[in-house]
């Protein structure tokens, strides 16, 4: 082995001393004279390739590191929204039994999908004031498409009575 990196050693030093000889960078495609290169046999390294090929080496496991960081951080954040969606069901359910709801929970009819409440308001006094279309929201929750759809089809007054 002693043999083989000093005769690659000298042919290395011979490829760097004519500026004519030109190589090509497999990674961007230009070309320079072999003699602005750094060239160096097996696992011998010189100094100045140390910490490249340090770095290089280490890159498997700082990737590893940083995908494991990453699987554990969307684990807990897939939980927390997961437990956040549960809570959000159970407070939709519960809406009307809450002292902060804003109507009487008698005078409300669930249908959770594709919103919550029909709200007949005053309907336990046996009057009927309004008619409200409810959707209980926790956090950060949006409305979905179909919800929108309903909320437009009312702000449009595309709402109607039939009887059958």
């Amino acid at each position: 082995m002693k043999k083989d990196a000093s005769e690659a050693e000298w042919a290395i030093k011979q490829l760097q001393a004519d500026r004519r000889l030109i190589g090509e960078c497999p990674h961007c495609g230009e070309r320079y004279p072999l003699a602005d290169w750094l060239l160096f046999y097996g696992d011998s390294f010189p100094p100045e390739a140390e910490e490249v090929v340090e770095r290089l080496y280490s890159l498997p496991e700082t990737a590893k590191k940083q995908y494991l960081d990453l699987k554990q951080d969307l684990t807990v954040k897939t939980g927390e929204r997961s437990l956040r969606v549960k809570i959000g069901n159970v407070l939709e359910q519960i809406g009307p039994a809450l002292p902060s709801f804003p109507y009487a929970g008698n005078d409300c009819r669930s249908l959770f999908k594709p919103i919550d409440y029909v709200v007949f308001e005053g309907l336990t006094k046996r009057e009927i004031e309004f008619i409200h279309f409810v959707d209980v929201k926790t956090g950060r929750a949006r409305m979905n498409d179909h919800q929108k759809d309903v909320q437009r089809m009312i702000e449009k007054k595309r709402v109607e009575f039939r009887r059958y």
